[in-house]
């Protein structure tokens, strides 16, 4: 995943817990060695039970800069 890389961040936007779901909202950006940019909106989706995670979905946005 990380082997055409050459530069990646990811910062938080939003993070919010609810009963047995936690959402983590981000923005990621990463910097190919092609000089290809990346820029996505993420939002992480886990739930727990038990005080563990036992499922995460990952749903992303593309973003296409001007």
């Amino acid at each position: 995943m990380f082997q055409n890389v050459e530069s990646v961040s990811w910062d938080a936007v939003d993070t919010r817990i609810f009963g047995d779901k936690a959402y983590c909202e981000f923005h990621r950006i990463a910097k190919l060695k092609s000089g290809e940019v990346q820029d996505f909106l993420s939002i992480d989706v886990f739930t727990f039970r038990d005080g563990l995670i036992i499922h995460k979905d990952t749903f992303y946005k593309n973003r296409i800069s001007p």
